[in-house]
């Protein structure tokens, strides 16, 4: 039994040898030593609080980087004494990360899965947040988790913007999908910036970090300007903007067209008699050019010439 079990068998024990003559204590000792060894436990775990092992077994996308530090932080108790539990993980292959914790029993553990460097948090597939994942500590368990996609945390004044593009359904398959804008994370408008990569949802995805109060200015494309998005009947569209004002903010965009499949089915304004020469060449200009001709309304009806 542990010190305090003797001290309050000690006190008894005085006050009954006080109290009583001959051998009139015997009663009352036995029955203080028996609310003692109900009421403060007895043998090695008296006193103690008793621990539950949290087995974690976590699958992370490809793109996790070799040397990165998955890590598992997360909160148990009750606000305002909540306590804060992290754990690092250990690489069991390049896709799997194991690990435990203890908690005490009857504990509700919430968390989410990090990485540590960089800093990212996990997120659907499609760039949206996950709730936490929470374990009920009752009895010794273990978790299988996937992590679907990293998310970037932002550093201090900065913020993400993630990207969420949906194309129509001409868009060539294997087609590549770009965000091409103002600033040098989007390519300074060269055509293909930052790429957005195929989701199983059929939306192309991407993130940037950029510092907050940002204006940003973009366009989608799959690689250059000849393939840069248009508007519903193929006409030009303005820039797509926005202000990272936000530590996080999703944009969602729809191409409604690409240029190289808009058919312009527009009446021609021309009137009058042309006739189309193609790859005419020239010994002023380097590449060949095709040249439309506008001929007199008489041209097929006369033999003179221009």
């Amino acid at each position: 039994m542990g010190s305090r079990v003797y001290t309050k068998l000690a006190k008894w024990y005085s006050m009954q040898m006080r109290n009583s003559t001959g051998t009139n204590w015997l009663p009352s000792l036995f029955f203080a030593l028996l609310f003692l060894l109900t009421s403060c436990g007895s043998g090695p775990s008296a006193g103690r609080e008793t621990q539950v092992t949290l087995t974690l077994d976590v699958s992370v996308p490809p793109d996790t980087p070799a040397s990165a530090e998955v890590v598992v932080r997360g909160t148990h108790g009750i606000e305002p004494d909540l306590v804060e539990e992290t754990v690092v993980l250990t690489a069991a292959s390049s896709q799997t990360h194991q690990g435990s914790l203890e908690l005490p029993q009857e504990a509700e553990f919430a968390f989410q899965i990090h990485l540590a460097n960089p800093a990212r948090v996990e997120v659907s597939e499609t760039l949206e947040p996950v709730a936490p994942h929470l374990f009920s500590a009752t009895e010794d368990g273990s978790l299988n988790l996937e992590v679907m996609a990293w998310g970037i945390e932002p550093a201090s004044g900065q913020g993400v913007a993630r990207f969420r593009i949906a194309t129509p359904g001409s868009t060539p398959n294997g087609a590549e999908v770009w965000i091409s804008g103002n600033q040098p994370a989007l390519g300074d408008w060269n055509g293909a910036g930052l790429q957005a990569r195929p989701t199983s949802t059929g939306l192309f995805v991407a993130q940037v970090e950029l510092p907050l109060q940002t204006r940003v200015e973009y366009k989608v494309t799959r690689g250059d300007w000849s393939t840069v998005e248009k508007g519903p009947q193929g006409e030009e569209i303005q820039n797509r903007t926005f202000t990272v004002s936000d530590p996080v903010s999703i944009r969602n965009d729809e191409v409604e067209h690409w240029a190289d499949q808009v058919v312009d089915n527009r009446p021609s304004t021309r009137t009058g008699l042309f006739e189309l020469h193609e790859d005419v060449a020239s010994a002023f200009l380097e590449l060949p050019r095709d040249v439309l001709v506008y001929l007199p309304p008489d041209y097929n009806a006369t033999t003179d010439r221009y």
